[in-house]
């Protein structure tokens, strides 16, 4: 009998402590700095698209008219548009990071055509030689 009441006292004091344990302030860790960061560059990269881009150019001074959607996947790219950019019209498309190769494929696509372009990470830039706002139009460009 004195072994079966030792039996019972272990067996509620081990569910006592079980049940105390289960019912502590739980702690999350702390987040990894790499998951952040990871979140920090996906918002970024969300962010710059060709309306950004767009805005942007606003921005710097540069007077933007008629915006028009271009056929980007003619030339690889993910998005493109069409503007006037002080009169003369330029087109700017945007590329994704793993395909960034499709990019060659745009430069010699304007290259055909004899219009420049400027390349800046994932967008592309095609001018008109001699565009009454190229300084400007490509300092606001690179400055994206």
């Amino acid at each position: 009998m004195k072994r079966m009441s030792w039996l019972w006292v272990g067996l509620l004091s081990f569910g006592l402590v079980c049940s105390l344990n289960a019912c502590k302030k739980k702690t999350k860790p702390a987040p990894s700095t790499r998951n952040v960061k990871k979140k920090v560059v996906k918002r970024a990269a969300a962010e710059r698209n060709l309306d950004a881009l767009l805005n942007h150019f606003k921005a710097k001074g540069l007077k933007l008219t008629n915006p028009k959607p271009k056929i980007a996947e003619m030339i690889g790219a993910v998005e493109g548009t069409g503007v006037n950019v002080n009169g003369k019209w330029v087109e700017l498309y945007r590329y994704e990071a793993k395909k960034k190769a499709d990019m060659k494929q745009g430069h010699d696509q304007f290259k055909k055509l004899g219009a420049p372009t400027q390349e800046k990470g994932l967008f592309l830039l095609a001018y008109p030689k001699g565009h009454p706002a190229q300084k400007q139009l490509l300092a606001a460009f690179q400055s994206f």
